[in-house]
């Protein structure tokens, strides 16, 4: 009997969540053992634990970087409509500007 590749590949490969390769990803970062021993320890290739790792390192750093840049945006707008009216601001205006800067990139970006 014939078994076409495509389903006999479907059939016999494990699909992991997003969340349980984050958790081993971050787990793998902090831990003091070995990648490749984290990996055996739940059963899976350390290659992939090695894949999964860039990606979050990556993603982390690009989060930090789009954080920053939200930042910059909110207060370089925030500024220049404070100049256009010319109004100078409290530091209750700046303390409530501040929050919801933080709420937006909390928000969009996420922790």
């Amino acid at each position: 009997m014939h078994i076409p590749k495509n389903t006999w590949s479907k059939c016999h490969r494990r699909e992991h969540s997003s969340m349980f390769k984050r958790e081993l990803a971050a787990r793998s970062l902090v831990a003091a053992r070995s990648v490749v021993a984290g990996a055996l320890a739940v059963g899976i290739n350390s290659n992939l634990l090695f894949a999964q790792r860039r990606m979050e390192l990556y993603s982390s750093c690009c989060r930090a970087d789009l954080r920053q840049r939200m930042q910059n945006l909110i207060k370089a707008a925030s500024n220049q409509i404070l100049r256009r009216d010319r109004h100078q601001p409290s530091q209750e205006e700046e303390i409530y500007l501040e929050a919801m800067t933080h709420w937006i990139i909390t928000y969009f970006i996420g922790k």
